[in-house]
């Protein structure tokens, strides 16, 4: 089926030597073996294999594979086998460098005892080491599931009294001189940053201590996974005892290595940053409360309250504003002045930006030199004028901090009303400037382009534009949490407000009979306090996840009488039976009970005609945060089960058939219950069917909630939030049984951008919509949690995602949890600062109403267009998502579903290759094809269905390209083993066998030795390239990372390319032929000036969002149109492009 051309790298030992080098003898190797009989660019078919020893003593054997067939090769295959003659030579010094080495100099904390406290406590790296495992020399790397890494876990505070500070001890055994200090921790995934900060303090005697540094980590990204030293060094400590106080930055922090490296000073010259001693008692509250000065705008520090009285007014909905205006009237008058000049700062900066790009766009079209030159003069002195009146406004923020003292006297805000007069006047003269600036701009193009018409795009609030059932098919901004008050409405506006799962708790004294009390006061108290702003709402069901179900007095009296109504979830076992509880309500219904059914039916229904005769209504959610739980042990539950079973197979002779078993009858089948306790010891027909149907039976008790709330509201939508279990691979599941209208996912950045993507393919087949319920924000600049600038230029980025991935319906959390907390550096989506009781917009939650707007005035564009309809995509591989949750109990985080994510952000996104998510299951459904796409990436799927299987053959053989990670097709659903007809990896690799127990310790060629990086083969008509490591580990290499991108570009095809990796392209098509190119700079700190590619030839483009319109400057080559384009750090814009 093809040559083979492969790269091998064995994995030396961490403890050997390094070999002596012999570089002459290398390079001969390397160009005899590699190249002696065979042409690189021949495209030969002899198989050649090349071993030598690089600079670090590694053996390194290298072959990869030149496609052959009809397909005419290009450059980029061409050139595979000279890229891996750099792959040899590069490689082990690239690996070297990411290896983290002692740093110079004597560690005095070298094989000594920790004390931790509290304890270490994250199960899956605590052991009996943890006390010598920070100070054992051994530099790992930090990972949670690494023995050599310890965990800590000190969950949430919820005030600055209250916020845990876990304590590290070390006894060096005798005073001496401390010169630097270092630690090495993670971050990037969910719930796990690293720490805000580290305070060292030193003592001689354990009792009284000095605080020896602050180590800060606010500079360093956190928006991907990362290993990172910290460092203190040009330290003069004195001390035998060095303690650290941890200030969280979530409620989980690692830590792999601890050093405390010697000095060169003497005790005389000793420095601290304390006036006084500390207490051995109170490191924990001095380091709790260590204050920063007078902040500024630009600044922020999720512990750091510099003024006020967190718990006098509190911080939950807009109650620090709230607390200010009924206390200190002129303290709120003030401040609501700040934030609205705030806010106005903003969209005068955002004409700015716009100004810039017409500025450029009228340079390059062919504006005459004086035009030119006028324009940057101009341009330059706005930018300059915009520089003082941010300067203005720190100053009057920082007047306004100073005097909000103790006393909040209104004599210490003297003078201010002038400083407030001088920002607005300096704001207002700007933005008649900026106005004129783009009238010049588009007026010294007019000779070249001609005159323009812009279309209206902006939409009323009144306009309707309606889904094919009758739902509203608008962006909808919905406040929650407070967002409804004034303090808060100015980041608006917001469409509707959302009634939490308490609200609508229903009450009954007789069967099929229900009121729901709260709900009228509470709906008015809203309209009320928002003043007649809110003309709609949307509302959670009381059970929350789906499980919470709330039980009446004569239900319970039913459960009673019949114990299969209740769940029960431990055997032998009867639940108890609880009314009240809102949150872990031991009394959870057993819905394959119809009686249970028909009650959650009756209250469903009851809630929705109640709600929807009260008030206009925008949608219901469903299953906030939902998995699927306990099928319980109930004898209903056995019967849902072989119902199920019979559904799917028809007769017990079909099942037998196909999981090659003998069961006389479906009655003889039950439920695998051990698999709650322990993974299945292998793959079966039953521990594969119990995978899917668990999943299945919680969706189709979310679909039939969805069906019992439109009987009491045909017309409302039903919104789903079930992002744990969508997190565990079951989405499609969602759609397939019609679930939802509108679908909901919320988690962080890493998984929300791909699974908007994958949303976006189930919305094109099943006409559904895209929600962001529980809208996670802040979590988008969270990586520049202590620089507002750059962290308002990260919402920037994250709208961009927003609005050009159509997540229509998003819930804005702005009364947030806003204390200086773990629980805040976490999620970050407080809209204060965390000083002066919370009342003044932090600099980076003034993007909310700008993009708000933004989005608003390219509304109509966005709702008349969809997102292009690509030719790659990811496969879902169902059969081995369910398979390896089986065996695994960590199978939930697989590599078959994290690859799915790491395709998407590590290498088709960082292109601008668009692409869908192809569920195995949706292809058998018939809801999706192969045929549809030129190229399919495949994460680990060791099993996958047979018919799947045989359609990938044909598949490739007809022309189509596979890049698969790791081995494929080796059993089918059921844990049988596929035919080599029937599955492409076998067919390449028959030799193939596992070499060790991991999913990467396998051989191809029949050898004893882990297989080679990747291959490369071809197969009929198409081509498959197998990664035989995890994406991971070849994307740290920067030679395999240049090699694979370079094969990616080549097959995968893009509608729009730039030669700047900073600029990500999103394409939109129109109904009539005309697209729109959304272009966004990744790069927050520095602008871009670059060209894009667009393939098809368009005359005069337009950027949508300068005001008026501007054209963009273009050319015509071939069949190609090339677009000059500017954007600021963080910015993004959206061209319209017509043929």
């Amino acid at each position: 089926m093809g040559a083979s051309f492969v790269v091998r790298i064995p994995v030396r030992c961490r403890r050997s030597a390094p070999k002596p080098a012999e570089p002459e003898r290398f390079a001969a190797v390397v160009q005899t073996k590699l190249f002696g009989r065979c042409d690189p660019g021949s495209g030969s078919r002899d198989r050649h294999t090349s071993a030598a020893v690089n600079s670090a003593g590694i053996t390194i054997q290298s072959t990869l594979s030149a496609f052959a067939g009809e397909r005419p090769m290009t450059s980029v295959w061409k050139n595979i086998k000279r890229n891996a003659c750099m792959i040899l030579i590069l490689v082990s010094a690239v690996a070297q460098a990411q290896q983290m080495q002692p740093t110079e100099g004597t560690n005095l904390a070298r094989g000594k005892v920790c004390t931790f406290d509290p304890k270490p406590s994250y199960p899956d790296c605590t052991e009996k080491g943890d006390r010598f495992d920070l100070t054992d020399g051994r530099y790992n790397g930090c990972l949670w599931i690494y023995k050599g890494t310890v965990g800590l876990m000190p969950g949430y505070g919820w005030g600055v009294e209250t916020m845990p500070i876990p304590l590290i001890d070390i006894d060096l055994g005798a005073a001496r001189a401390i010169g630097k200090v270092t630690f090495s921790s993670i971050t990037g995934s969910g719930g796990v940053t690293f720490p805000l900060a580290v305070r060292v303090f030193v003592s001689t005697d354990a009792k009284h201590y000095d605080l020896l540094c602050d180590m800060l980590t606010e500079s360093v990204p956190q928006d991907k996974p990362l290993n990172h030293r910290f460092v203190a060094k040009d330290l003069k400590g004195w001390g035998r005892y060095v303690r650290f106080a941890v200030l969280p930055g979530g409620p989980m922090v690692f830590f792999d290595e601890i050093e405390v490296m010697a000095g060169t000073h003497t005790r005389e010259e000793v420095r601290h940053l304390n006036k006084r001693p500390v207490p051995a008692g109170m490191v924990k509250t001095f380091a709790r409360q260590m204050r920063r000065g007078t902040p500024d705008l630009w600044s922020y520090s999720g512990f750091g309250s510099d003024r006020g009285t967190m718990r006098e007014n509190g911080a939950y909905f807009c109650e620090g504003l709230l607390g200010l205006k009924s206390k200190h009237p002129e303290f709120h008058r003030v401040a609501s002045a700040i934030n609205a000049l705030l806010i106005r700062k903003s969209f005068l900066d955002e004409k700015l930006r716009s100004a810039k790009r017409a500025q450029f766009y009228a340079r390059n079209i062919g504006a005459n030199d004086d035009q030119a030159g006028g324009l940057s003069r101009d341009v330059a002195e706005m930018q300059e004028k915009s520089a003082g009146v941010n300067n203005r406004l720190n100053d009057l923020f920082q007047f306004y901090g100073r005097a909000f003292d103790a006393e909040r006297s209104a004599e210490q805000l003297s003078g201010v009303n002038p400083k407030i007069e001088d920002v607005t006047d300096g704001i207002r003269r700007l933005e008649v400037e900026v106005g004129d600036l783009v009238s010049k701009a588009s007026s010294a193009v007019v000779s070249q382009t001609g005159k323009w018409k812009s279309d209206k795009l902006a939409l009323s609030p009144e306009d309707r534009v309606i889904n094919r059932d009758g739902t509203n098919r608008r962006y909808q901004f919905t406040a929650f949490h407070g967002a409804h008050l004034d303090g808060l409405w100015a980041l608006g506006p917001f469409d509707g407000y959302h009634i939490d799962h308490p609200v609508p708790w229903p009450v009954s004294d007789n069967p099929g009979k229900y009121t729901f009390p709260k709900l009228r006061g509470y709906i008015d108290r809203i309209v009320n306090e928002s003043g007649g702003r809110i003309k709609s709402f949307s509302l959670t069901e009381p059970s929350y996840r789906g499980d919470v179900i709330p039980m009446t007095d004569w239900m319970l009296a039913k459960a009673k009488a019949d114990p299969d109504l209740l769940l029960q979830t431990k055997e032998d076992k009867r639940p108890p039976l609880i009314a009240s509880t809102l949150i872990g309500n031991n009394s959870r219904l057993n819905v394959h009970h119809p009686a249970a059914l028909e009650y959650v039916r009756g209250y469903l229904k009851s809630l929705a005609g109640n709600l929807s005769s009260q008030a206009e209504v925008d949608y219901f959610l469903t299953a906030w945060e939902g998995s699927a739980g306990h099928v319980g042990f109930n004898p209903s539950s056995q019967s849902a089960f072989r119902r199920y079973l019979k559904e799917r197979y028809g007769s017990i002779e079909s099942l037998n058939r196909k999981w090659q078993a003998d069961h006389p009858s479906f009655q003889s089948i039950g439920i695998p219950y051990r698999q709650y306790a322990a993974p299945a010891t292998e793959v079966t027909g039953l521990t594969y069917e119990f995978e899917r149907w668990k999943r299945v039976n919680y969706v189709r008790f979310i679909s039939k909630m969805r069906q019992f709330l439109k009987q009491g509201a045909p017309n409302v939508p039903v919104m789903s939030d079930p992002s744990h279990f969508l997190k565990e691979g079951n989405t499609y599941l969602m759609y397939r049984e019609h679930a939802c209208d509108i679908m909901s996912f919320h988690s962080y950045p890493a998984l929300e951008d791909p699974m908007w993507v994958y949303l976006e393919t189930m919305n094109r087949a099943f006409g559904r919509t895209t929600g962001y319920f529980e809208n996670y924000f802040g979590m988008w600049s969270r990586k520049h949690l202590s620089d507002e600038r750059l962290a308002k230029r990260d919402l920037h980025r994250f709208f961009f995602k927003m609005f050009l991935r159509d997540v229509r319906i998003s819930a804005w959390w702005l009364g947030f949890h806003s204390h200086p907390t773990s629980y805040v550096t976490a999620y970050n989506g407080n809209a204060f600062g965390l000083n002066y009781d919370q009342t003044i917009y932090r600099w980076s939650t003034t993007a909310l109403p700008v993009m708000f707007k933004r989005c608003r005035s390219i509304e109509k564009a966005l709702l008349e267009s969809r997102q292009e309809v690509p030719k790659t995509a990811i496969i879902q591989p169902c059969a081995s998502v369910f398979n390896l949750a089986s065996v695994n109990r960590n199978g939930n985080d697989s590599a078959a579903l994290t690859l799915m994510f790491d395709l998407h952000n590590k290498l088709l996104a960082p292109e601008n290759i668009a692409h869908d998510y192809l569920p195995e299951e949706m292809v058998l459904d018939g809801k999706g094809t192969l045929d549809d796409y030129t190229v399919l990436f495949l994460p680990y799927a060791p099993y996958m269905s047979q018919e799947v299987s045989r359609r990938l053959v044909s598949w490739v053989q007809k022309g189509g390209t596979l890049i698969a990670v790791g081995p494929f097709s080796l059993k089918n659903e059921f844990g049988l083993d596929l035919l080599r007809k029937d599955s492409i990896y076998r067919t390449l690799f028959p030799k193939f066998q596992q070499v060790g127990s991991g999913h990467w310790d396998y051989s191809v060629d029949g050898s004893a030795h882990r297989t080679q990086p990747f291959t490369a083969s071809s197969f009929g008509k198409g081509r498959v390239v197998c990664l035989n490591q995890s994406l991971n580990v070849l994307m740290q290499n920067s030679s395999l990372n240049a090699l694979l991108t370079e094969i990616v570009r080549d097959v995968c095809e893009r509608t729009a390319s730039s030669p700047s990796s900073d600029l990500e392209i999103l394409v939109r098509e129109g109904k009539q032929g005309e697209k729109y190119l959304g272009l966004c700079n990744r790069n927050v700190e520095q602008p871009i000036e670059t060209i894009v590619t667009v393939a098809g030839k368009y005359e005069n483009p337009m950027d949508l969002l300068v005001p008026g319109w501007c054209p963009v400057s273009a050319h015509i080559y071939g069949r190609k149109t090339i677009l000059r384009v500017r954007l600021e750090p963080g910015d993004w814009t959206v061209l319209r492009l017509r043929k």
